[in-house]
């Protein structure tokens, strides 16, 4: 395609109007006003937030698998079968 035709097309939808004349904020229809540096910076602070919480609950995730994989591998003592049989070993009464 053109270049010219790309810019067109551009510039007919409304939503990138609104996004160069009033910013992302004007896009999703928020009118921050001077409030908006503090509230993307609030949302991006909680986003990190989030993040940090996923982090820490796949690490206690993985902790908890590889336990579970070591026990699980971990093999079991056999008992000696005795030579006589239990009634054998019962006391006599």
């Amino acid at each position: 395609m053109e270049a010219w035709l790309v810019a067109l097309c551009a510039r007919s939808i409304p939503l990138v109007r609104a996004g160069e004349a009033g910013g992302l904020g004007a896009v999703a229809g928020l009118d921050l006003g001077a409030a908006a540096g503090p509230a993307l910076a609030a949302v991006s602070g909680a986003f990190l937030d989030g993040m940090r919480l996923c982090l820490g609950v796949s690490a206690v995730l993985l902790v908890i698998a590889v336990a579970a994989a070591v026990l699980l591998r971990r093999p079991r003592r056999s008992r000696e079968p005795s030579a006589a049989p239990a009634a054998e070993r019962l006391p006599a009464g």
